[in-house]
């Protein structure tokens, strides 16, 4: 079926191409395209380190949000952006760091430009998380064999003049290990991403990602960031995350907790 839909669209885009109605100037790495709009989630791509303000556990991250390329159909922008993240959780003792779980997650999206400040955003992703060695050995873990392929569909407001968003969307994960296949799970995500106060150089925000799942009975977890964005590339920020834990290693564990941490968006 997705093979069907690539080649549809594809056929559909050259087409178009031909009959003059795409714009291909600026294709590809457009710094236009606005793929930041859930900086809130927890598990956002980006390069960053944070810590637990209650705990030595320390979780750097690795990963990227690409805007690969716009062309323009029908005077509609339509953006396709690639997420990476390799999400890490360590702990820091009297011999150094102990590497305890990694996560990797990687996810397409089509973001379709409705209005100048209303946009849906369609895509595809997998994420498989791990528990390492050093885990089962010194904490006597065992580990999960956690698997998620999923659709996502986002609907995104974009204040331009405050640079702010509001999305609202649905994750639905048609392929769910945890140890074994628990079924098809959907979840509702509701957030957004204010700046209440923007400077040339630097902007204060105040970003929020809530999901409900149902894997969880619908019952909500929710992270909430507050920090300054400098020159929009790096943030300083504290988190707070209360809910079940977005680790498939620790599948049905309760967090309440605050973070604090540094974050690089690199595109």
């Amino acid at each position: 079926m997705i093979k069907v839909y690539c080649v549809f669209v594809f056929v559909m885009l050259t087409s178009l191409m031909l009959l003059g109605e795409v714009d291909t100037n600026k294709v590809f790495f457009n710094s236009k395209i606005n793929n930041k709009f859930n900086i809130g989630d927890s598990r956002y791509s980006s390069f960053s380190i944070s810590k637990s303000t209650v705990s030595s556990r320390y979780y750097p991250a690795f990963g990227v949000s690409i805007p690969l390329m716009r062309i323009n159909v029908l005077n509609h922008n339509v953006d396709f952006i690639i997420n990476a993240l390799n999400y890490n959780d360590m702990k820091m003792g009297i011999g150094g760091f102990t590497l305890y779980t990694t996560e990797y997650h990687v996810n397409g999206n089509l973001q379709i430009s409705i209005t100048n400040n209303l946009a849906i955003s369609l895509g595809k992703g997998h994420t498989s998380h791990h528990l390492l060695d050093d885990a089962i050995i010194e904490e006597k873990m065992t580990p999960n064999n956690f698997v998620k392929d999923f659709y996502n569909a986002y609907l995104i407001y974009y204040n331009q003049k405050y640079k702010s968003s509001i999305y609202g969307g649905y994750s639905y994960i048609f392929h769910y290990l945890v140890d074994k296949n628990i079924g098809a799970k959907g979840n509702l995500i509701l957030g957004f991403n204010i700046n209440y106060l923007s400077k040339k150089h630097y902007d204060l925000y105040l970003a929020s990602d809530l999901k409900f799942k149902e894997e969880h009975d619908f019952k909500s977890s929710v992270n909430i960031q507050t920090g300054i964005a400098i020159n929009k590339k790096i943030r300083f920020a504290v988190n707070y995350y209360n809910g079940y834990s977005e680790n498939g290693q620790y599948f049905g564990k309760y967090i309440n907790e605050f973070f604090f941490g540094t974050y690089i968006d690199a595109f």
